[in-house]
């Protein structure tokens, strides 16, 4: 059963080690949200799988929505980041949950996905550094060798797909 829930949170807040029972959609209205060497800002709608485990950390005020049981389906453990504005400017006037749910699950978002599901060897690459595999003094070129690509193509591609940079995420996983 869908569900909606906004969010206000103080500065310096965290949500630490959490998981939802359903594939969720967090909106963010106001502030910033860092998460595993990325920042959601104002207008970010982050899609994200379930029982994806996540820690979010709150260095402003921040306050957003989130939509759990909508959202087009994402590869195992992984999320997503969109810019709507239409959609978040929506959102923001909505005060019901049910408007809500409603309008998150009229807009197609697996279309605004379109074909940036990253390839499997970035996935699997992923997956190592969540799993705490990537720590120590792993280079990014060592990064592409085990992924059998080049440093340049990895730094691309790690940049689309997760918004960070690939040094970025594993300095935060150590």
């Amino acid at each position: 059963m869908p569900s909606a829930e906004w969010v206000k949170m103080p500065n310096r807040a965290a949500l630490i080690n959490h998981t939802h029972p359903s594939s969720h959609i967090l909106v963010v209205f106001d502030g910033e949200i860092y998460e595993d060497g990325r920042t959601y800002r104002a207008g970010d709608i982050r899609i994200s799988t379930a029982d994806d485990r996540h820690f979010l950390r709150f260095t402003q005020p921040a306050h957003c929505l989130i939509i759990e049981g909508v959202g087009p389906s994402v590869s195992s453990g992984s999320r997503r980041v969109l810019r709507m504005p239409t959609l978040v400017a929506r959102l923001r006037r909505v005060t019901e949950a049910e408007r809500a749910i409603e309008l998150a699950g009229a807009c197609d978002l697996s279309d605004a996905l379109g074909n940036h599901q990253p390839p499997s060897w970035l996935d699997e690459l992923e997956q190592l550094r969540t799993d705490g595999r990537f720590v120590g003094s792993q280079s990014v070129e060592a990064v592409a060798r085990m992924a059998g690509v080049s440093r340049e193509h990895l730094a691309r591609s790690y940049q689309r797909h997760f918004g960070t940079t690939v040094t970025g995420a594993i300095r935060v996983r150590r």
